[in-house]
């Protein structure tokens, strides 16, 4: 199939530096990513009759003197996209404006003129080494001020670009279960529901304090007849109460003559002191806000839901590829919008391989033999996703001779871990234990196996895990010192670095079993009394 530019850009920007060691003139490389949403309502003016949108990320790489000062740099950009139609694309750039305002091109990703019969797909660029002054201006912009930035896709239809947004540096998930017998007061006559997945994407300064916002709206909706939705909007209150809007999708009629469909609106968000403290009250208290669907019939909201964390689990801390074993990474996109994620699979001493993987518009794909595929000279990885939409995904580990699959799901991160139960009891069983750390400094982890009584049977301590390394031991309790037991188990960062862990638990004779997620318990400040040896 053809590639598929999703140009929904969220370039992503942790601005987690990614740090060469310095050579011997003290210069040093340095790697950040940007992300940004496009849309044609983010266009100046804004593009309407169309239903574009997309995603992509931008991987930038800098070159810094012994003064740090930026001398060159290079940008990778893996974009997505979907125009509901034939299109030609004639240019894909990063423009220097703040939202709501034209600006030059600073960056060329290179796109030439590029007819897309299917107007769906995906692409990769990579400039030539930046050394202009205007290029350098640009890339020092992106790593201290990516806010002033937009990325603008542009078409034959609208040379002018087609869909844009500002970038932004970090992504929060949240979701909103929309019924009418939330709304205040309840319509119970009414028989109707809606779901939406939201998106906050913010920028923010030396301090932590917000400077920029990006809202994602996917709401699917379900109505027993044809209706005329005319709000979608971010309401501030409590459950049982009624607030005012904060953040508004920008909708104002909508027909639907099924009462079944969706709406998808992607916006980048003034940057007023009121909107930046919006932004901030809702990453703090998401459930003090409520998405409301309001309609004709009901212009006061026919359906509403609180706001939830739908954080993504972003970690599957174990993938196998050898002899006996492979190992196939599948994600799924649960929104509207075509998105990236970003794929590292990491070495037990931490070093990391990465790729940018598009993923259609509710679609899925799977990368096969993932350790091989990102060149990992071990059997064994941990896999890290960085996702820009809402996303699912699991390893398939399949045995070579029987095709048998033990499926492994994103796990949760925490400082404590508890695995409900290992086994190596009479050989019959043997529980396998992997700990990956999820931080960027070295982790110092405890390890205690407990018996059914609770009891301690075994433990290590202070073992290191290098930054985004992991550990493993094929048999766990032997390595704690236990030839033949059962029970639970428990995995403690004592020096605050994030892990994910997960226990295979198989036959010794089958090679078939299961897979026992760690899972967070207790507290992060917990002292080693609370644990009991």
């Amino acid at each position: 199939m053809k590639p598929t530019i999703r140009l929904y850009v969220l370039v992503l920007c942790f601005l987690a530096w990614v740090v060469s060691p310095v050579d011997a003139l003290g210069q040093s490389t340095q790697t950040f990513y940007v992300k940004a949403k496009l849309s044609p309502d983010n266009e100046s003016p804004a593009i309407t009759g169309v239903t574009s949108s997309g995603t992509a990320r931008a991987r930038v790489t800098v070159d810094r003197d012994v003064g740090g000062t930026i001398t060159s740099g290079v940008v990778t950009f893996d974009v997505a996209y979907q125009f509901g139609r034939p299109v030609t694309l004639t240019g894909f750039h990063i423009h220097s404006a703040p939202v709501g305002e034209n600006g030059d091109v600073v960056i060329n990703s290179g796109l030439a003129s590029t007819p897309e019969p299917d107007g769906v797909g995906s692409l990769t660029f990579t400039t030539p080494t930046l050394t202009t002054a205007t290029q350098i201006t640009a890339l020092n912009g992106l790593a201290t001020t990516p806010h002033l930035y937009y990325i603008n896709v542009h078409t034959s239809d609208h040379g002018g670009g087609e869909i844009r947004g500002q970038c932004t540096t970090e992504t929060h998930f949240y979701r909103a279960d929309m019924l009418p017998s939330n709304e205040v007061p309840p319509i119970p006559e009414l028989n109707a529901s809606a779901s939406a997945l939201i998106t906050l994407d913010v920028t923010r300064d030396t301090s932590g304090a917000i400077t920029s916002g990006a809202v994602m709206f996917d709401t699917n909706y379900n109505f027993p007849v044809g209706t005329t939705f005319n709000g979608l909007h971010i309401h501030r209150a409590l459950a049982g109460e009624n607030g005012d809007i904060v953040i508004p999708a920008g909708i104002s009629s909508v027909e639907s003559s099924t009462g079944k469909g969706s709406i998808t609106k992607l916006i980048s968000l003034p940057t007023t002191p009121e909107m930046l403290g919006i932004l901030n009250a809702v990453l703090t208290n998401p459930q003090g806000h409520y998405v409301n669907l309001h309609t004709s019939a009901n212009p006061g909201g026919a359906v509403r839901g609180q706001l939830e964390d739908a954080n993504q689990f972003s970690s599957i801390p174990f993938a196998l590829d050898d002899g006996t074993f492979r190992s196939n990474l599948g994600i799924q996109n649960l929104t509207n919008v075509p998105g990236t994620v970003a794929v590292s699979v990491a070495q037990e001493s931490g070093a990391t391989s990465s790729m940018t993987v598009a993923l259609p518009a509710r679609g899925f794909t799977q990368l096969l033999n993932v350790n091989s595929l990102f060149g990992n000279p071990g059997p064994i990885g941990s896999i890290r996703l960085a996702p820009d939409q809402h996303i699912d995904a699991f390893v398939s580990t399949i045995d070579h001779a029987t095709n048998t699959p033990t499926i492994i799901p994103t796990m949760s991160k925490g400082t404590n871990l508890a695995i409900a139960a290992v086994s190596n009891l009479g050989g019959r069983y043997v529980s396998s234990l992997m700990v990956s750390n999820e931080g960027s400094s070295e982790a110092l982890v405890d390890i205690v196996a407990r018996d059914a009584q609770g009891g301690v049977q075994g433990q290590m301590s202070n073992v290191a895990i290098p930054a985004g390394g992991f550990i493993y031991r094929p048999d766990i309790l032997a390595a704690l010192g236990v030839p033949s037991g059962y029970g639970p188990l428990e995995i403690r960062s004592t020096n605050g670095q994030p892990l994910s862990a997960l226990s295979l638990v198989v036959n010794s004779e089958t090679k078939r079993g299961a897979v026992m997620a760690g899972k967070g318990f207790g507290h992060g400040s917990l002292g080693s009394g609370d644990w009991g040896y």
